[in-house]
């Protein structure tokens, strides 16, 4: 036996009462032009905050690389005037830092092409 909808199991049908209805008000929301103004407005408004904020994001994420940096650049200072020689541990704290440093330029650099 097929599945039923539910306003048929309870008996209620909406028939053409439901098909005139949806075709009324889908003429009068695509012929109001408060409707068709409030639709562009919101387009309009959503597209400036998705371009503000894709912005913010670029230099927020630009700021954590740079400052991920600048701990690495510590660390690396510190290792070598604790040993006073290069090391492992000191090559890694200088590529973490180019790296980083280089991340965060180049997010910088791309919120400002946009």
């Amino acid at each position: 036996m097929a599945e039923m909808s539910s306003s048929r199991r309870r008996g209620f049908r909406w028939g053409w009462w439901g098909a005139a209805a949806t075709h009324v008000g889908s003429n009068m929301v695509r012929k109001s032009r408060t409707a068709n103004a409030l639709g562009s407005a919101a387009q309009v408004a959503l597209c400036s905050v998705s371009k503000v904020g894709h912005l913010l994001w670029l230099e927020v994420t630009g700021l954590f690389f740079v400052a991920f940096a600048a701990i690495g650049g510590l660390a690396a200072w510190h290792d070598y005037y604790k040993h006073k020689m290069l090391s492992v541990r000191l090559g890694a704290a200088i590529c973490f830092m180019v790296v980083f440093a280089w991340f965060g330029l180049s997010s910088f650099w791309r919120a400002r092409q946009k």
